[in-house]
């Protein structure tokens, strides 16, 4: 399965099991609305997603990259955690 390389402007996300949407223009943008509604509390943008990825690992042995924004989105794209459910907002 390959990569989404690019996340295009104004899409919807959604995270298996949740039902609140996520609307962002770019990877950066989904990954801070992500981390803002996130219950556990993270230092920075870069915990934020190791975090994450830990999670990702322990709960189904998903290998998520935390090396920037886009890459972390991509591979929660990939393994079908986080879905495209509408193209604009």
């Amino acid at each position: 399965m390959g990569y989404k390389t690019q996340i295009t402007m104004n899409e919807c996300f959604q995270l298996e099991g949740n039902k609140l949407p996520y609307k962002a223009k770019n990877a950066i943008e989904l990954v801070a609305e992500m981390r803002g509604q996130c219950f556990i509390p993270s230092e920075d943008v870069q915990d934020f997603m190791n975090e994450f990825a830990k999670r990702c690992y322990k709960w189904d042995k998903s290998f998520v990259r935390t090396i920037s924004e886009q890459a972390f989105i991509q591979d929660l794209i990939t393994i079908n955690y986080l879905k495209i459910i509408k193209n604009e907002y």
